[in-house]
């Protein structure tokens, strides 16, 4: 949570404390009716400013603490023994944790993790796995666009077919070594760059969506499923490539 979640998570217990401490001095029977209104209370405060924890649980947390606040303090300041106003912070988080229970059951989940998320959170479909996961960083990698496990299990998706990658990239080199992951002709299919001639095998330019990994230059024939993630790249910043790749040859 951030600095203004905090704050006006903390307001708004405050807020309600102060309504739960002054519907207890009414009667009891308004105190307890006060434990209902601040369960209420308190998602109409966090809608209003925009608020979304993490824990979809907080808000049932918060409730709660604001009525054990306001009855606490009436309790030890009243004369006599109004033990029926503590019943008040119990309804509180009933009726918190009711309305949390009426959203998730209409939120999506990840399927990696299996959470809920909420209606306007992001959903990505892992272009390798199918997998519908939500975009915090332990479900969806953003510079590997795919999802966690097939980061880890380095689940492919460009085609095995040797004639794709003719097709795309030309006959396979025979001499050098892949600039990923440095392995020899002999051990990669090794597949130069059309456009500056950077050898990666055919296993790094999968791992690399498709895309060289020194000029960004992006193989056209990607499955749909991978073309929708990955940005196509300006015909003049070839040309600027080109112009630098000429550079550096007439410099050596």
């Amino acid at each position: 949570m951030n600095a203004r979640t905090v704050a006006l998570a903390a307001g708004t217990t405050f807020v309600l404390a102060i309504a739960q401490l002054l519907l207890a001095f009414v009667s009891p029977i308004a105190a307890v009716v006060g434990g209902l209104v601040v369960g209420l209370a308190c998602f109409g405060i966090l809608s209003f400013f925009d608020i979304e924890f993490d824990y979809a649980w907080m808000p049932v947390w918060l409730a709660l603490a604001a009525s054990l606040v306001g009855v606490a303090i009436f309790y030890f300041s009243a004369e006599g023994d109004p033990w029926t106003v503590w019943l008040a912070p119990l309804v509180a988080a009933l009726s918190a944790a009711m309305v949390v229970a009426i959203r998730t059951m209409g939120k999506r989940r990840c399927e990696l993790c299996n959470r809920r998320i909420s209606s306007n959170a992001v959903l990505f479909q892992c272009p390798r796995c199918g997998l519908q996961v939500s975009d915090h960083a332990e479900c969806w990698v953003h510079e590997e666009l795919r999802c966690r496990l097939c980061v880890e299990n380095q689940v492919p998706i460009l085609p095995s077919d040797r004639r794709w990658w003719d097709r795309n990239l030309g006959p396979r080199v025979n001499q050098g070594r892949c600039q990923v992951t440095m392995e020899d002709a002999e051990t990669a299919d090794l597949r130069a760059c059309p456009h500056c001639g950077r050898l990666q095998g055919t296993f790094a330019w999968d791992m690399k969506n498709g895309q060289c990994a020194r000029c960004n230059w992006t193989i056209e024939d990607l499955p749909e499923r991978l073309a929708a993630y990955v940005a196509p790249v300006d015909p003049e910043y070839w040309q600027q490539q080109k112009g630098r790749g000429r550079r550096e040859s007439s410099q050596h």
